[in-house]
């Protein structure tokens, strides 16, 4: 009876050293899922802030005829009848 109680003591090391091993591999999994996840959120909030940018900018469009006027000669470059054009260099 007296060696039981080194095997007990042996399989409870190797069981706690089993615990750790499998507790470390889950903290690495944790680390690597938690810089993900910062990434994402810091991506989510950029775009957050570029999609404030182009209401504003949509609001502009549609609730200024001037500047919607402006948008439209110069991408499109068209002009109103009768003007003319010069062209510097």
């Amino acid at each position: 009876m007296k060696g039981w109680w080194i095997l007990y003591a042996i399989l409870s090391c190797a069981i706690v050293a089993g615990a750790i091993v499998s507790l470390v591999g889950s903290y690495r999994d944790f680390l690597r899922l938690r810089k993900e996840w910062m990434e994402v959120r810091e991506g989510n909030m950029r775009m957050e802030e570029e999609i404030k940018k182009y209401s504003r900018e949509v609001e502009d469009i549609l609730g200024d005829t001037f500047y919607r006027e402006y948008l439209i000669r110069k991408t499109l470059k068209m002009i109103k009848p009768g003007e003319k054009v010069f062209r510097v260099r």
